[in-house]
């Protein structure tokens, strides 16, 4: 029973990649080869620097991808181990671009925060006093969790070229984000000197969704053939999360009761009518690109988050987190281009923010990818990456991830 509920809290957890709280960084697979993007001149732009796409040949562009991820978190307290694994996380891009003249228009899909499911089959160490025994009994019985965590974007905008140096891009972004959890439970134990007499059997299914809305802008400079500087920058989007569930039997009535409780509090998200704000935050996107000769291409760049300033009920403690990253590419045959890359976010978590909920921890991001030109219209990329987290022990409790990423998508021009 207990690994049941412990499962739940750790669905409340999000799965990124860099150094925001919740924003993916690797929004389509040539992240995944080379994480240093925001100076982009490709069909990459759509995501990474908007302002850029002037720069592509006249005519229309469609882009399709996606990534599948191998996450795992791990929690050590004393000799006892908490861990959760998710081999198939997946996250899907899609993007339109027309260009024409001095103008540009794009629009674009796919993950912008949260990420796969996971559930800790051991438990993880938050609500071990509560239910083994914290309520004068220990349960015991069998049941299921199902997690969902996904925020998804839509981006319209346009580029316009001011000269043969300057251009700026403006966009609209729209963010739809669901964060659920339906959990059954079965065959538990009666305790009558317990305050739950009758076990914890039923089922509680909850639903929480938020949607708003933020804008986009960005700067490039071009002065020469080889040189590429870029700026963009995206505003904060307010997301007010609201809970609507419903529960049976003995779960249900006592759900909310044990949330109510301050060593149950992490439920309280899920419980029925619950709001709290959780807003993405503002991000400054900077990049340069230098083509060393006309095959060897070299990039570098980073994300700055404004985490602090954004509206996150529950949640203080963040300063602003930053990522930096360099990369590079080679092209190697008319056709093949090798590329890889490298990247360090540092999250600016305090201890205080470190829960059972949530942990984000500092990391290294190695990757390692290839670009495939099947013809003069359709050009594949490939990626792959690691993403090693480096351990944080707060209050006796070592905090890990490790995350393998790989995706694929391809470029069509018409």
């Amino acid at each position: 029973m207990k690994k049941i509920l412990f499962g739940c809290i750790a669905l409340l957890s999000t799965v990124s990649y860099g150094a925001s709280v919740d924003a993916l960084a690797n929004s389509t697979p040539a992240y995944m080869g080379n994480p240093a993007q925001n100076a982009t001149l490709t069909a990459e732009a759509v995501y990474y620097n908007p302002a850029g796409l002037v720069h592509l040949e006249d005519g229309n562009y469609m882009s399709i991808g996606g990534q599948l991820s191998n996450i795992t978190y791990e929690m050590e307290k004393g000799g006892d181990n908490y861990k959760a694994n998710d081999p198939m996380g997946i996250i899907p891009n899609l993007s339109y671009i027309h260009k024409s003249g001095d103008w540009a228009f794009y629009a674009n899909t796919g993950g912008a925060a949260g990420g796969p499911t996971l559930d800790y089959e051991d438990g993880v160490p938050l609500l071990d006093g509560l239910l083994h025994g914290g309520l004068g009994a220990d349960f015991g019985g069998s049941g299921t969790v199902e997690g969902k965590n996904a925020y998804v974007m839509a981006n319209l905008g346009t580029a316009y070229r001011l000269n043969n140096e300057w251009s700026v891009a403006a966009g609209v972004k729209y963010i739809y984000a669901q964060r659920n959890i339906k959990i059954e439970v079965k065959d538990t134990k009666q305790y009558p000197t317990s305050p739950i007499t009758k076990g914890l059997d039923g089922t509680y299914d909850a639903e929480r969704t938020a949607q708003g809305f933020g804008g986009t802008f960005g700067v490039n400079y071009r002065p020469n053939d080889r040189l590429n500087m870029a700026v963009t920058y995206n505003t904060k989007v307010k997301l007010e999360f609201e809970a609507d569930s419903e529960g049976s039997g003995s779960l249900g009535v006592m759900l909310p009761a044990i949330a109510a409780n301050p060593a149950g509090a992490a439920l309280a998200p899920i419980i029925d009518g619950d709001k709290r704000w959780r807003d993405l935050p503002a991000e400054l996107k900077y990049g340069v690109s230098y083509k060393m000769t006309d095959k060897w291409t070299v990039m570098g760049g980073g994300n700055y988050f404004f985490i602090s300033e954004a509206d996150t009920d529950g949640k203080d403690g963040f300063k602003n987190g930053w990522e930096v990253n360099v990369g590079t590419e080679y092209q190697v045959s008319e056709r093949w281009t090798l590329t890889t890359g490298y990247n360090y976010a540092d999250t600016g978590a305090s201890d205080e923010t470190f829960n059972d909920t949530e942990f984000a921890l500092n990391s290294h991001i190695f990757t390692v990818g290839a670009k495939f030109q099947q013809n003069s219209n359709l050009e594949w990329t490939f990626g792959t990456m690691y993403v090693d987290y480096i351990d944080h022990e707060v209050d006796g409790v070592n905090y890990k991830k490790n995350i393998i990423a790989t995706g694929i998508s391809a470029a069509y021009k018409f």
